[in-house]
């Protein structure tokens, strides 16, 4: 199991906890775009991160030794942030 800061840890702990997921995305210029699934924008170190943007994160599956932790994501990227042009020019490709 990997540990958690002790902040986290002692919010779990509640009887009710506010958690969400939050991703980032870079465009070949170096732009770096941030989506949430919560209900309200997040802003830490220097992104701030979209709500409502159509994305449903799986659990974490975790193991043990030098396997790679995964998290599916499946969902439509909906933003005013991106645009169509830079989409069909492949901006966010790879």
């Amino acid at each position: 199991m990997k540990p958690l800061p002790q902040a986290l840890q002692d919010h779990l702990a509640g009887g009710v906890t506010t958690v969400c997921q939050c991703w980032q995305i870079t465009d070949r210029n170096g732009r770096v775009l941030g989506f949430t699934d919560h209900d309200r924008a997040l802003a830490f170190e220097g992104v701030v991160h979209q709500p409502e943007t159509g994305f449903t994160g799986t659990a974490i599956e975790q193991t043990l030794g030098l396997a790679v932790d995964t998290q599916d994501v499946s969902g439509v990227l909906m933003s005013g942030l991106l645009s169509e042009e830079d989409l069909a020019a492949g901006v966010f490709d790879d």
